[in-house]
């Protein structure tokens, strides 16, 4: 592991801050949807079944390491019904009446060398790893929620500037007919700002997709039909703002808190185990078993005799053609996959928050010199429509000057959406979205 980060300095995590990050954002509607999608996807219900499902698999492996006890019973009446008399009997074998029988059986297997023992931390790990793997649904599902939150408010945004530069295009495309019909402009210009009127006019569907799209994908997000959440986020909203500092930590800190990098650790220490639980079969297998049974002709006399037996057998391998041997090398063979999968994970882990914080780095600086540009962009237009509305500019100049704002603008918005979602992929990188203290 890197001692720290490239791309910035590392700081003591907000562990608590990390828990519930979507908060810092100061969005009433994102933390809803975020708090929804926690309690209602169905992505996140799979993963909670699959964790029921290695919590029992490790509740079988630990009784199989306990004795197992059994009872049986059976009651019988015989009688004969033809060819002899009651008091009568064929060879002393059969006779009338009824017969009682109780027992209990048990049985253990030792485990001399490890074998149970073996499978139950094996299925320890793997419900341990289940636990982790929930916790990076989670982390994924609350990211790309906010992810899409994030979109819905920056096509909202660019949709509301596209509509009001249209406005001002079609109120300078009406000052171009005018001029044109008073002999001050030429039928160009009018052609011109028509093109720049439709050309603003067709980006319009573009984002109203963008934004039905967003919200359609937080439904699903949140476990509820497309369209569902229409109401609460057709409005328009201003985009969430992330907290200005982001507390990091040292590189070595995603080892315990990114859930996919304890997962991969988990199945890494289940598939260890489990070589030698393989290994075990090449040694012999020590089993117990016995039982009492009773029987009477009477149920109050069912107990004045008992008879019981106790049975220990011992097993081992000598030939099975190399199969235990196949067997421990296939095991080998997935520790293998598991440790180069756990060390992929690490490292798609610091790739993951070097890439956010370049990310966010570059999107601040952007953003910033893009309001300074929109500025500027603003005031020329504004000069621009004075001096041709009095005939000190040509179209062209007016046309130009439309087309830059409408690109700064539009880039400005972009990049004010860029910023929060680097900030969304820095949480998500270092693992936020459950508590890093829970015992896995």
């Amino acid at each position: 592991m890197p001692a720290a980060w490239q791309g910035a300095p590392s700081t003591e995590v907000n562990e608590i801050g990390l828990v519930n990050w979507w908060a810092l954002f100061g969005d009433a509607t994102l933390t809803q949807l975020t708090e929804e999608a926690l309690a209602s996807n169905n992505s996140i219900a799979a993963a909670q079944g699959r964790l029921r499902s290695a919590r029992a698999a490790l509740d079988v492996a630990e009784g199989a390491r306990l004795p197992t006890l059994g009872a049986r019973g059976s009651a019988a009446h015989q009688e004969i019904v033809d060819g002899l008399s009651r008091d009568e009997s064929i060879d002393g074998l059969y006779r009338d009446g009824e017969t009682f029988n109780v027992g209990i059986d048990a049985s253990w297997e030792a485990d001399l060398f490890g074998k149970l023992r073996g499978s139950a931390e094996a299925a320890s790990a793997s419900a341990q790893g289940s636990v982790a793997s929930l916790y990076d649904v989670q982390r994924v599902i609350t990211a790309d929620v906010a992810l899409n939150y994030v979109n819905l408010r920056d096509a909202q945004a660019r949709l509301e500037l596209a509509e009001s530069n249209l406005g001002i295009q079609q109120e300078n495309l009406h000052i171009a007919q005018w001029r044109n019909q008073a002999g001050l402009g030429s039928a160009l210009d009018v052609e011109q700002q028509k093109t720049a009127v439709a050309q603003t006019t067709a980006a319009l569907p573009t984002l109203r997709l963008t934004i039905a799209t967003a919200i359609q994908q937080i439904d699903l997000l949140i476990g509820k039909p497309p369209g569902s959440s229409t109401g609460l986020l057709s409005p328009n909203g201003s985009l969430p703002q992330p907290p200005r500092i982001i507390e990091i930590g040292l590189p070595a800190d995603l080892l315990q808190r990114r859930p996919d990098v304890l997962s991969a650790q988990r199945n890494l220490e289940a598939e260890v185990i489990r070589i030698g639980v393989a290994q075990a079969d090449l040694y012999p297998a020590l089993r117990l078993s016995g039982s009492i049974d009773t029987t009477s002709d009477s149920v109050g006399d069912l107990f004045d005799a008992s008879l019981g037996n106790i049975i220990a057998g011992v097993t081992a391998p000598i030939f099975q053609g190399g199969q235990i041997r196949g067997r421990i090398e296939q095991q080998k063979g997935n520790a293998e996959t598991a440790l180069a999968n756990y060390r992929s994970a690490i490292l798609s882990a610091l790739l993951d928050v070097e890439n956010a914080l370049q990310s966010a780095k570059a999107a601040s600086e952007r953003e910033a010199a893009l309001k300074e540009a929109e500025a500027s962009a603003l005031t020329s237009l504004e000069i621009a429509e004075i001096r041709y509305r009095v005939g000190a500019v040509d179209f062209q100049t007016l046309l130009d000057t439309q087309r830059s704002v409408i690109t700064v603008q539009d880039s400005r918005a972009s990049a004010s959406a860029a910023r929060s979602t680097a900030a969304i992929q820095l949480f998500k990188a270092l693992g936020g979205g459950w508590n890093a203290s829970a015992s896995l």
